[in-house]
């Protein structure tokens, strides 16, 4: 039998914070390879739940599920010394790892993914631990950061034994496998020991073509999948424990029928779920009908795009959401009995076309509508309008700096950003009391 290991990276950045963060991708294609006879290991540095790998300690968390990542402090990358904030590693100890790959016979082929273009230094840690251990096994490096900077990244893993691969045909050729729709595959959560969540698409992509995200880059077209593999996602989630759920399509509101069949099959098979909405949900699609099926369906959590509040650059960037849509959703929101503290508005920062002024008059506005408020740190994403030209203006060679946390500070500065933090921060405790 022809055996693969799987590994989501431990991450590098100024913060981080299990926010239903799973490697989905990656148990996608575990599925691909478990339908074709082969054995898979699998490892997840962020499973803060992993009672063989964690201490107990790490896995407190808050009633959605979403909790501290166990971190150490570690030598700030160059290209990010102007940030003034500790730069850690988050996510199991390596020696845990090494004590996993112990009982790990030698896989044929070993996959890394890498989901932040910035996080690359949890794939560097993984892969000289990976051929130091298993000389004989090819690895493979993907995910949006072989995708996007592909570039950086073959100059980074210049070496024969390892492979970078931008869309699965470099897997394909080693494997001999199909990877084809993959996307349409039923994630692999029976490799989890347990979960206190999971995560689901219902859709792949976005109708929706903003400057600034590269959906359509790395998803192509907008698709919905199949309702039976998302009805067989969920009850997989379930049975490991999971009973908070958070959606990570682009569209959700965009696939209501699909939504609605899926909630009937959960009531069906009498299976319960907290559900959340972290990749934002479109505020134009709220209406009273729909902020009622949210509610008595156990939505618990709704996360709204609120963006920019200038017309000129709303129109520049897609022309999305308007703040009326904004608030209307909220009110149709609040009269389905939602609570304000379980609505979050999501406010972008530091767009190229933004100043600073604007997004604190966007935080004003948004605080109007009485519910919380988080910013949404612009991040230039290669390959996007908004992204190659941040890339071009403030020089930036390395990926790492396009990290959220140290963008923003590259365009505004430390101060301006850490005020603009702090007010959102009292606003949402004055909210809470």
């Amino acid at each position: 039998m022809k055996r693969a290991l799987l590994v989501n990276p431990p991450v590098y950045d100024f913060a981080a914070y299990d926010f239903w963060m799973k490697p989905y991708g990656l148990l996608k294609l575990a599925r691909r390879f478990l339908s074709s006879g082969w054995k898979v290991y699998f490892f997840d540095f962020t499973d803060r739940f992993n009672p063989r790998f964690t201490d107990t300690g790490t896995a407190r968390s808050d009633r959605w599920g979403r909790g501290h990542y166990e971190k150490k402090i570690v030598t700030k990358p160059a290209p990010v010394g102007y940030v003034p904030r500790f730069f850690k590693r988050y996510g199991i100890d390596e020696r845990m790892f090494l004590k996993y790959l112990q009982h790990v016979d030698t896989p044929d082929v070993i996959l890394i993914s890498v989901t932040m273009t910035y996080w690359y230094p949890g794939a560097d840690e993984v892969t000289g631990c990976l051929k130091y251990h298993f000389p004989g096994s090819d690895i493979i490096i993907g995910g949006s950061y072989v995708k996007l900077f592909g570039e950086h990244a073959h100059s980074r893993y210049n070496d024969e034994r390892v492979y970078l691969d931008e869309n699965f045909e470099v897997l394909e050729a080693i494997t001999g496998i199909d990877f084809t729709d993959v996307d349409l595959e039923v994630a692999a959560w029976e490799l989890y020991d347990t979960l206190r969540y999971g995560v689901v698409r219902t859709t792949v992509g976005c109708p929706f073509s903003c400057t600034y995200c590269a959906s359509a880059k790395l998803h192509g077209a907008f698709r919905k999948i199949p309702v039976d593999v998302v009805a067989e996602e969920l009850r997989l989630i379930y049975s490991k424990g999971g009973r908070d759920l958070a959606f990570y399509d682009d569209a959700l509101m965009f696939n209501m029928e699909g939504l609605k069949e899926i909630m009937e099959i959960l009531k069906k098979h009498r299976i319960g779920f907290n559900f959340h909405t972290p990749n934002a949900i479109h505020a134009s699609t709220v209406t009273d009908d729909v902020a009622v099926f949210l509610r008595k369906n156990g939505f618990r959590t709704i996360f709204v795009g609120f963006e920019f509040g200038r017309e000129e650059v709303l129109q520049k960037t897609g022309g999305k959401v308007r703040l009326q849509d904004t608030t209307r959703c909220v009110e149709n929101l609040l009269r389905a009995g939602f609570n304000p503290n379980d609505i979050v508005f999501y406010v972008m920062f530091g767009h190229p076309d933004q100043e600073f002024c604007e997004a604190e008059e966007d935080v004003n506005a948004a605080s109007k509508s009485g519910v919380r408020i988080m910013l949404s740190e612009f991040s230039p994403v290669k390959g996007t309008p908004d992204g190659d030209r941040a890339i071009e203006e403030y020089r930036i060679e390395d990926p790492i700096e396009t990290n959220k946390t140290a963008f923003s500070i590259k365009k505004f500065g430390f101060e301006k950003v850490n005020a603009l933090k702090n007010k959102v921060k009292e606003l949402n405790k004055r909210l809470a009391a």
